[in-house]
């Protein structure tokens, strides 16, 4: 395929790549501006997620600290990561 599109000119290299890949089946009618897509449900289970992640936290926390009474080392690693997580939220 390489040899095929070296001997093109520059013009009709790029009006192949402009040019559709194939014609769609019988029956359906491609909608480019407006595709279909799982956004929305991926949105919505990360949120959910994310909400019962910070809930289970929030409880170990509050069991720590007011139930047994003790924090150890294990508990200061799992607060050390919230800020590492809340910055890589903003990239998304």
């Amino acid at each position: 395929m390489k040899a095929a599109t070296a001997q093109l000119l520059p013009q009709q290299l790029q009006a192949l790549l402009n040019a559709p890949a194939g014609a769609p089946p019988a029956g359906v009618t491609p909608k480019f501006s407006d595709p279909a897509n799982l956004n929305g449900l991926v949105i919505s289970t990360l949120a959910l997620c994310l909400v019962f992640a910070t809930l289970a936290v929030l409880m170990r926390v509050y069991t720590k600290c007011f139930l047994i009474r003790s924090w150890d080392f294990e508990d200061c690693n799992l607060t050390d990561f919230s800020p590492t997580i809340l910055s890589e939220a903003d990239r998304f």
